[in-house]
């Protein structure tokens, strides 16, 4: 009989976890991209493997705090729900309480604000659509490693030995000691390094007969690279973010950053076990006349769509990775962003009791009240007449020695001095007590 309660109890605050976990990432994301802003304007004579790892760990130091977020909502709800008493029935609140519209707006909230209140109140609706939509893009995901899988098995022929004798010296250079296939492939248009555990590298037919052998050692060492670095199961982590966070569109931005300076470290080791700066440069444009339609979840050897110009730049030493005019303007919208909703979460609406003195003696004996220590209905009552509670149907009203709290949102030091002093016993004893109000 209890566990569908215990069951909706536990839902709903799963539900409230997420929505605020969700919400709160806008913000971290926000700040993300003011800190991938900061690494490429002032990284700009750094090595790419160097920005790789800022651009990494700030993205990791992004996924750690929504966790620690996520894991901090679902404590403080689920202390919350252990310490209500009870659910006030419909017939004992409108028993005790008389709802009165003002006439007027009491309170006036800020825009942003209002938008979180707005959005706080439909989390149900919120989480819904965020999960709908993941399942969507998690079962493309599992369409694209299956395409993966189709790759590595379709229209595959095996290369000649001089250029398996050729991987092999360069995966000693390298120092890579796993098994890695090398074979032409019928379906691929550009080389691509496919698999974790059993890497395969492939090469479009043709494309080693067109191309001098200086400038397939440097495909060859490119596509190592990325099997040396473990790129490929780290795109697949990494894309899997991008499914879990598809609204946030800072951490969608460095994630591209992480991409582009991926290939980036892989140019760098090409040059470096190859020698041969222009024969690469070469290799890379030659590639990029095959480009077509290839895995998403490959590492593939082209020019990431209109990102060839720049790594030729960038190889011939005339380009230095910065923000563009898009970028910098999405940082300055970021910084207004941050004042805004540190604003948001920080100032509480103003209320009646903005203006109101309390004076309140610690020393002093306060008469006992007979009865419950909290006279929890007068306080609810209380509130309501003075719309401080935004959903009168569903709400949660905390009461410690700290602060009073609707919702999980702190209200002003005054009105909690003034619902001590009248509605609570004994108020400068240890004291927590919380309502919750849920009307169907």
């Amino acid at each position: 009989m209890e566990l569908p309660i215990l069951n909706s109890a536990f839902v709903n605050l799963l539900i409230r976890a997420v929505g605020n976990t969700i919400m709160h990432s806008l913000w971290q994301g926000i700040i993300l991209s003011i800190l991938g802003g900061f690494i490429l304007v002032f990284g700009r004579r750094l090595t790419a493997r160097v920005r790789y790892i800022f651009l990494t760990g700030s993205l990791i130091l992004f996924i750690t705090g929504v966790v620690i977020t996520f894991l901090s909502q679902i404590s403080l709800e689920h202390n919350t729900l252990a310490v209500i008493p009870q659910t006030i029935p419909l017939a004992s609140l409108n028993a005790g309480v008389k709802i009165i519209e003002p006439p007027y707006v009491a309170e006036t909230l800020g825009s942003v604000s209002t938008i979180f209140t707005y959005l706080s109140n439909h989390y149900s609706t919120i989480v819904l659509f965020w999960f709908l939509i993941i399942c969507a893009k998690s079962i493309r995901m599992i369409i694209g490693i299956y395409g993966v899988y189709h790759f590595k098995r379709t229209k595959v022929f095996p290369v000649s030995d001089y250029w398996n004798q050729i991987m092999v010296q360069l995966c000693k250079r390298l120092d890579i000691n796993r098994k890695i296939t090398l074979v032409e492939s019928g379906l691929a248009k550009v080389p691509m390094v496919l698999g974790h555990f059993k890497p395969v590298i492939m090469i479009p037919i043709g494309l080693i007969n067109s191309l001098t052998i200086e400038q397939v050692e440097a495909i060859l060492a490119h596509e190592l690279a990325h099997v040396l670095r473990r790129d490929f199961l780290v795109n697949l982590l990494q894309s899997f973010m991008e499914i879990i966070f598809f609204f946030n569109p800072a951490v969608l931005w460095i994630s591209s950053l992480i991409k582009e300076e991926r290939e980036h470290c892989c140019d760098d080791i090409a040059i470096a076990q190859t020698g041969n700066r222009l024969s690469y440069i070469q290799a890379l444009v030659s590639c990029e006349e095959y480009q077509t339609t290839t895995p998403v979840y490959s590492m593939a050897f082209n020019g990431n769509g209109g990102q060839l110009l720049n790594r030729v730049k960038r190889l011939i030493g005339t380009n230095r990775k910065s923000l563009n005019l898009l970028e910098r303007l999405l940082i300055t919208v970021c910084l207004m962003s941050t004042i805004l909703i540190t604003a948001a979460f920080t100032i509480s609406p103003p209320s009646r009791y903005a203006n109101l003195t309390v004076k309140v003696n610690p020393t002093s004996q306060t008469k006992p009240i007979k009865g419950e220590r909290v006279r929890g209905k007068e306080v609810i009552a209380e509130l309501m007449k003075n719309n401080l509670i935004p959903n009168k149907n569903k709400f949660t009203v905390r009461i410690t020695n700290e602060g009073l709290y609707i919702d999980g949102n702190k209200q002003s030091s005054k009105l909690h001095k003034y619902i001590l002093k009248k509605y609570v016993q004994h108020p400068s004893e240890r004291l927590s007590y919380t309502q919750s109000v849920n009307i169907n």
